[in-house]
This record gives structure tokens, C-alpha cells and sequence, in this order.
């Protein structure tokens, strides 16, 4: 499968169907991650995962963690407010220490970031995830 063949599409759970397709044709081992709760068959409420966590996580080939946070695709962090933006700034934190961390953890609301991303940071480099979720890229000839 090539880029060209990926659909284009904007609801979040779209964009994280094409991270999980493109993350495996770069031949990385990744699951999606769910967090939230329920209630089990005794009427008990059961959290899953924790608050934060991304939607993607993984590890590169040469032993990195890796966690993408998805969001749909005109997704806007500068709207957000209140336990909306209190989450974002949670995963951003959470996404930062992956990369503190050695690890390479960044979030996108469309796949060609993916594409941008993963040949980079598969040849040595690296992320860096901004506190207002700003990324930057950084290839191992510039580290």
C-alpha cells in the first residue's frame, strides 16, 4: 500500500484507522489504546487505561516507545477550554515525558504528519512536543 492509496477523510476515528495503517506499513508494531469506563455485569463501574493516554502506542524498531494522540481533522487546540483543554494539556504532558523519555510521542489530526514523521524519526531523529502542542521534528543529522 502506498500514501496515495490512504483515504482522506475528518472524524477522529478515520484519521486513527489510517495511523494504525500507516504506522504498519512502516512495519511498526502498534495498538490502539482505550481509555475510559463502564460497567461490568455486577453494576460496577470498571476504568480502563488512564486518563492521558494516547489513542497509539508502540515500539519503533530500534526499541523507542512510540505514542500518537489522533484527533479529527480540524481539530483546533486554541478552542479548546475548561476540562476540554485541561485533557489536551494533559496528553500533551503525557506526550512530552514519552519524549523527555527518549521515546517519540506526538499528536495529529491527519495522517500525512504520520507520513512526515515516521522516516525521520525510523533514522535516528527525534520529536519535541511544545507545551501549546506545537511540533517539531528533528532529524538525527541536526541532534
Amino acid at each position: 500500500m502506498t500514501e496515495a492509496l490512504v483515504k482522506r477523510c475528518c472524524t477522529e476515528a478515520e484519521v486513527l484507522v489510517q495511523v494504525l495503517e500507516a504506522c504498519r506499513m512502516y512495519g511498526i508494531d502498534v495498538d490502539r489504546q482505550n481509555t475510559g469506563a463502564g460497567v461490568n455485569p455486577s453494576g460496577q463501574k470498571v476504568r480502563f487505561g488512564q486518563p492521558g493516554n494516547s489513542d497509539v502506542s508502540g515500539m519503533l524498531p530500534d526499541g523507542r516507545k512510540l505514542d500518537i494522540e489522533v484527533k479529527r481533522e480540524d481539530f483546533d487546540p486554541s478552542r479548546l477550554r475548561g476540562k476540554k483543554l485541561e485533557h489536551f494539556k494533559r496528553q500533551l504532558a503525557r506526550l512530552r515525558r514519552t519524549n523527555e523519555q527518549g521515546g517519540v510521542g506526538f499528536w495529529t489530526d491527519n495522517v500525512d504528519l504520520v507520513f512526515k514523521v515516521l522516516p525521520i524519526v525510523l533514522a535516528g531523529g527525534r520529536v519535541e512536543e511544545t507545551e501549546l502542542g506545537e511540533l517539531h521534528v528533528v532529524p538525527r543529522s541536526q541532534m
